[in-house]
């Protein structure tokens, strides 16, 4: 089990994801990462890499660059990570399973 699974909800590269205008013209397409709130603040406190997903934990928060990709941490992540933040979004559904079940009524029959 990689770290990345408690970190990591979803990956979209589909209709969801973020075009890019590169400076010689070109459309680059950027996958959109949905983290777990954990995965989230990892980011923030500087013990995730927020250009490859290295862990950092153990070169301590803010490393002045990270050992796997050499991305500039101390001096970008904040930066990058401000830009590329979209919000939150809710996952799933927002009512209960009892309110769901109640609101279908009669089209949901249990083991049909």
């Amino acid at each position: 089990m990689s770290y990345l699974e408690d970190l990591i909800v979803d990956i979209d590269e589909g209709e969801r994801s973020r075009v890019r205008v590169t400076p010689d013209g070109r459309h680059a397409y950027e996958a959109k990462f949905t983290f777990t709130q954990k995965g989230f603040e990892m980011l923030r406190q500087g013990y995730l890499c927020i250009n490859c997903f290295q862990d950092l934990r153990p070169d301590g928060a803010f490393p002045e660059e990270c050992p796997m990709c050499a991305f500039p941490v101390r001096d970008r992540q904040l930066e990058h990570l401000g830009i590329s933040f979209v919000g939150e979004e809710q996952l799933g559904s927002r009512l209960s399973l009892s309110d769901e079940m109640s609101r279908m009524g009669d089209l949901w029959l249990p083991g049909s």
